[in-house]
């Protein structure tokens, strides 16, 4: 029945990644947050930016141009999850 496998549902591995602000000028940092569940692991990763935690939060090096962050996680049965955001230059 629908009941049935709507309870059966589970929640999928997750991993997602966000930068407050988005954009900066030239020389300023940002913020990169992150969050996952369902994983065993997680590395973020960006330009002198190295983590290994499931979630949490950190400020970047002053930015000289526009950058990439990610988040890759792995199940404990070898899945890969990820998310990345971009940090873009304001004039």
């Amino acid at each position: 029945t629908a009941s049935t496998s709507a309870r059966a549902s589970v929640l999928q591995p997750q991993a997602d990644i966000w930068a407050n602000p988005p954009s900066v000028r030239l020389g300023v940092r940002t913020y990169i947050f992150w969050n996952s569940h369902d994983v065993g692991s997680c590395v973020e990763a960006g330009p002198n930016f190295s983590h290994n935690t499931l979630s949490g939060g950190a400020s970047t090096v002053p930015l000289s141009d526009a950058s990439t962050f990610t988040i890759e996680c792995k199940t404990t049965d070898g899945q890969t999850v990820r998310d990345t955001v971009r940090v873009n230059l304001s004039l």
